[in-house]
């Protein structure tokens, strides 16, 4: 296989439009230990590795964006959220700029995804068209997704049985899955006990 090129202009996507049903409240404004909120944590984990983070909102977008905002990222607006994450995700590719030879797509709902993991994806996405990191096998996010893909992520029906996986399990031979360390890479928050748990493992030990 080819390598690509180590001068990459990637750009990061989060998903942050969806309503929060589960959770009965907005879930990308929920405090955390520290004092800042869901979504600026998601943001100032994955800004540093980045060129540019682009935060999709869609659900409550003045409040979502301002903190987005607050912490960096620039905002683009999926206005159509009742559609699904694929959606976002398409609004999310159309706002990349002209430079960016990939995105690493990540959820609005992982705090707890550090440097390690997403340094681990990007140092794939040098030879790999689709990284996917995996823990135990499983596969999570945040995935990366090469430029040359794009077209194909956006001609995509809101009715897609598949949605995303489409593209991002339909290209097998230019796939590749890393085993990260870390099992937040599965972890996302849509119920009320996914944050309290999230809370308590970010919180730490006590005393």
């Amino acid at each position: 296989m080819e390598l690509k090129s180590t001068l990459q202009h990637v750009e990061a996507v989060v998903l942050a439009a969806g309503r929060s049903r589960r959770m009965g409240r907005p879930k990308q404004l929920l405090p955390l230990p520290g004092g800042t909120s869901v979504i600026e944590r998601v943001v100032s984990n994955v800004a540093p590795h980045v060129e540019r983070v682009i935060v999709v909102v869609g659900h409550l977008p003045g409040q979502v964006g301002a903190l987005a905002a607050r912490r960096g990222a620039d905002i683009a607006v999926n206005s159509d959220v009742d559609l699904g994450m694929l959606a976002s995700v398409q609004s999310g590719i159309r706002s990349l700029s002209a430079q960016a030879t990939g995105v690493l797509l990540c959820l609005g709902d992982q705090p707890e995804v550090e440097g390690t993991s997403i340094a681990q994806v990007l140092q794939a996405a040098n030879t790999y068209d689709i990284v996917i990191p995996t823990y135990h096998g499983r596969g999570g996010h945040p995935v990366f997704i090469t430029r040359s893909f794009f077209g194909e992520i956006l001609d995509l029906s809101s009715d897609t049985n598949d949605g995303l996986r489409t593209v991002v399990r339909g290209h097998p031979e230019q796939t590749h899955e890393i085993e990260v360390a870390r099992e937040e890479v599965l972890r996302d928050m849509d119920t009320p006990v996914d944050y309290h748990n999230t809370w308590k493992r970010l919180e730490g030990p006590k005393g």
